[in-house]
């Protein structure tokens, strides 16, 4: 599949999800990452905050777990620059503010700012991901750009609603392959 047709049948495979489901599915997905990862050994944690209306994987509570079971990880997340289409990361805790971007990408309002190569793990959004753990994300390259900035031993985590593809036809080099994929069901390694 490419990944124009991707993006369009997997955002409409989400848009069939109800609230309930996305937060039944989104809660299998984090059991099944806490069971992997053990979060005392990374320092730094980087993770998208939810799309609502987007019908995302919810990641408030893995948000909350990192906050009050791990306490030594820094929790880090993202906001955009839509002109440049960068992100600058900054460490959040349980005082942060967050304001919607005009994607409607709630982004934190106040934080210490991080470079990428401090974050040892990162949480990446996808529609969609293939067995060699290519994902197709929203199109515009933040995450591409992102994910090559960071140090070669961060570990990249996708978390998907739904199983992969054979194969995402038009991936390329600018393309950066997940380390690992999590669906409710199973964890994925490549």
């Amino acid at each position: 599949m490419l990944k124009l047709d991707t993006r369009i049948a997997y955002r409409d495979k989400r848009n069939l999800l109800t609230n309930d489901k996305i937060n039944q599915l989104s809660a299998d997905i984090f059991k099944l990452f806490f069971e992997q990862f053990n979060m005392n050994n990374f320092k730094c944690v980087h993770f998208f905050k939810s799309i609502a209306r987007m019908k995302e994987v919810n990641t408030s509570s893995f948000q909350n777990t990192l906050l009050e079971k791990y306490i030594n990880t820094k929790i880090a997340t993202s906001v955009s620059d839509i002109n440049s289409t960068l992100l600058t990361h900054y460490i959040v805790d349980k005082n942060t503010s967050y304001k919607e971007n005009l994607f409607a990408i709630p982004e934190p309002v106040n934080g210490i700012k991080i470079t990428e190569k401090e974050i040892d793990l990162v949480l990446v959004p996808l529609f969609a991901f293939d067995k060699k753990g290519h994902r197709v994300g929203y199109g515009k390259g933040y995450y591409d750009r992102f994910l090559r900035e960071l140090n070669p031993k961060c570990i990249k985590v996708g978390v998907n609603f739904f199983e992969p593809i054979d194969l995402i036809e038009d991936a390329d080099t600018h393309d950066i392959a997940l380390d690992y994929c999590i669906t409710p069901e199973k964890i994925y390694k490549f």
